[in-house]
């Protein structure tokens, strides 16, 4: 919900240029790239689940690091660029595979078609974010969602034993 904004967050509290969005962007790109083998070591090691949490768990420290970053200025700020490409990265390194271990054999298919029908929620979920930031503020925003990834932290959990 919060990621689209953090540009528009950093243009509102720093008033910077087109350069530093570029700079930002690249910092996202060079936190993907290196995350993939930061994962990959991960999933191997420790499996997909541990992936899943890790990467819910970055996602709700983002929302609480952009607002600590945003008193340092803009050149720290690009911390959460680099934290956004990690999340990025993990999610399609980590949830396919997560979702595959916990569905029941039979019904894979089903289980990847209902998430890839429920990916249409991530179109929905900015338009949430700006009304939040309309009504609340950026930080209040902020807070909401890292409250949440937390709650969905704990409540993530392995696959049954059978």
């Amino acid at each position: 919900m919060a990621l689209p904004f953090y540009i528009v967050f950093a243009r509102e509290v720093f008033e910077i240029g087109e350069s530093y969005i570029g700079r930002y962007l690249l910092f996202q790109i060079g936190g993907t790239i290196i995350s993939n083998i930061i994962w990959d070591y991960l999933s191997r090691k420790a499996g997909s689940l541990m992936v899943v949490r890790t990467c819910i768990l970055l996602g709700g420290l983002i929302p609480v690091v952009a607002i600590l970053t945003s008193f340092y200025g803009p050149d720290v700020f690009v911390i959460v660029f680099i934290l956004i490409g990690f999340i990025k990265s993990g999610r399609r390194i980590g949830f396919d595979p997560y979702l595959l271990e916990i569905a029941p054999e039979g019904k894979r298919t089903v289980y990847l078609g209902v998430r890839g029908t429920l990916n249409f929620l991530i179109v929905l979920m900015p338009v949430f974010g700006g009304v939040f930031i309309d009504l609340v503020g950026f930080y209040i925003t902020f807070i909401i969602v890292s409250l949440v990834m937390f709650i969905a932290y704990k409540m993530v959990k392995g696959p049954s034993p059978k």
